[in-house]
């Protein structure tokens, strides 16, 4: 059954950034300009190399207190392992581990989980839920609509979808847009959006947040801050946080706040 059945159509904005890289300072205070509520989940350790030859730069503690003064901190396991892929004992101390070293460092309850790369199954989503989360949120796009509190969906990543970036080669770019391009052609098509969806991310978000108001429903809205920066995609993202904030009849609220508000 849906959550938000029956729910007079409330219209909810969330957002949500994952990995914590130190550029999450960048989007938390783009955040609180436009006030707009974000989740941030953050593993202990994680070895990316963000771009050619350049390490990934991690928050430390006191970067850590400070987004949780203004929005929310939450669990992505301790190293940011792909949780299916190693045995459940080891899943157990990744997933309760990162909510026990983030409470520490915050002095509060972590409510939310984000499994990375949004890999689960069963068993994996049953052990968050035994660990005392809240909730758990995933990488399915075009989500509106929340079905389960361990399987909440996300509606657009913040990323170029049509990908025309210079340091991937000629055939991996083709590979990956048109991989994109026809996971976007299902959920455009699927929900009736303008054509314009398909000419960029920013027309992609706009579109599916009138559809959102119109229908009622979630907007959320991830991404990771690094590759915001690797893509340049800031000027982008800020006209998206002006044209969502200060609308009247909308509920801005973190990951959990969701939960909280269909789940009273």
């Amino acid at each position: 059954m849906e959550i938000l059945k029956d729910k007079a159509k409330k219209i909810i904005v969330t957002t949500s950034w994952d990995d914590g890289h130190q550029l999450d300072l960048r989007l938390l205070a783009l955040l609180n300009k436009y006030k707009l509520k974000g989740t941030f989940y953050i593993p202990q350790k994680i070895n990316y190399l963000i771009a050619k030859n350049k390490p990934f730069t991690q928050l430390n503690q006191e970067q850590i207190q400070e987004i949780s003064r203004f929005q929310e901190v939450a669990a992505h396991t301790l190293n940011h392992v792909y949780l299916c892929q190693i045995p459940l004992i080891e899943a157990e101390k990744e997933i309760k581990g990162s909510k026990e070293w983030l409470e520490d460092i915050i002095g509060q309850p972590v409510k939310m989980f984000s499994y990375p790369r949004g890999v689960f199954n069963d068993e994996i989503v049953d052990m968050v839920s035994k660990s005392g989360f809240l909730g758990a949120r995933t990488t399915q796009p075009f989500s509106i609509d929340l079905k389960d509190r361990f399987l909440m969906g996300t509606t657009l990543q913040v990323y170029p979808h049509f990908l025309n970036n210079q340091e991937w080669s000629i055939f991996f770019r083709t590979k990956l847009a048109g991989r994109r391009f026809f996971l976007n052609l299902k959920g455009v098509l699927g929900l009736g959006l303008p054509i314009n969806s398909f000419f960029s991310w920013s027309h992609l978000a706009e579109n599916l947040f009138n559809h959102t108001r119109k229908k009622g429903g979630i907007w959320h809205l991830w991404g990771h801050s690094w590759e915001i920066e690797r893509y340049h995609l800031w000027d982008d993202l800020e006209e998206i946080f002006e044209y969502l904030s200060n609308q009247e009849g909308i509920l801005y609220l973190t990951n959990s706040q969701v939960i909280e508000e269909l789940n009273p």
